[in-house]
């Protein structure tokens, strides 16, 4: 089905998502604080603007959301209906909008992720309903690989030892005084027909 909005109203619409502070970005960011970790959010100074880095390890951390991102795009989509992402959208409305957006999304994680490697930077992402569902296993994964780039073992209970301040200038604990605050992940608005974590309306 073609778009039923003009260009110029769909980016109206598209304007109005969030592109910060989601409610897993938060999530991620107050476990890390209150087991010690000191961090930079929404970091501009970087390629993709990661939404969490600890600069003094050269770590980004990304929280992705399953739909802009593409989790199971090409197969392996959590659907009683479809296969992958892909064709659930070739059922939805304005799948000529939908596919070609969420495969530039995946092209660009690609290339972001190739240009912070070659500068040296490390990489996690998380889904972000991995981030809300199994926020401590998450948090596991950023210390063990800290405990991985040091050499290191990463404290059983983090929150029990000293405080480890690691920012260069540091943040508030939902991190509002961190420097810059550019797009981090977007969360699909109702007016976007397909909402994160639901199935996209199919096309009549």
């Amino acid at each position: 089905m073609a778009d039923t909005v003009s260009p110029e109203v769909r980016s109206k619409i598209m304007s109005k998502i969030h592109g910060k502070d989601t409610k897993p970005e938060i999530v991620l960011r107050k476990e890390l604080w209150h087991r010690g970790w000191r961090y930079r959010k929404n970091y501009r100074k970087l390629p993709g603007t990661p939404d969490i880095v600890l600069t003094k390890y050269r770590l980004c951390i990304f929280v992705d959301s399953e739909f802009f991102h593409g989790k199971g795009f090409y197969g392996g989509l959590k659907s009683k209906k479809y296969d992958s992402l892909e064709e659930q959208l070739q059922h939805s409305n304005h799948p000529d909008y939908w596919i070609p957006k969420i495969k530039r999304n995946m092209e660009r994680d690609q290339e972001v992720d190739a240009e912070l490697t070659e500068d040296g930077w490390h990489i996690i992402h998380f889904w972000s309903n991995d981030v809300l569902k199994k926020t401590d296993e998450c948090v596991r994964t950023v210390e063990e690989t800290i405990s991985e780039l040091t050499g290191e073992d990463a404290p059983a209970h983090p929150e029990a030892g000293p405080q480890k301040d690691v920012s260069d200038g540091g943040t508030s604990e939902d991190g509002e005084a961190a420097e810059g605050d550019g797009a981090g992940e977007a969360a699909a608005p109702e007016a976007a027909d397909e909402l994160e974590g639901q199935e996209p309306q199919d096309a009549s």
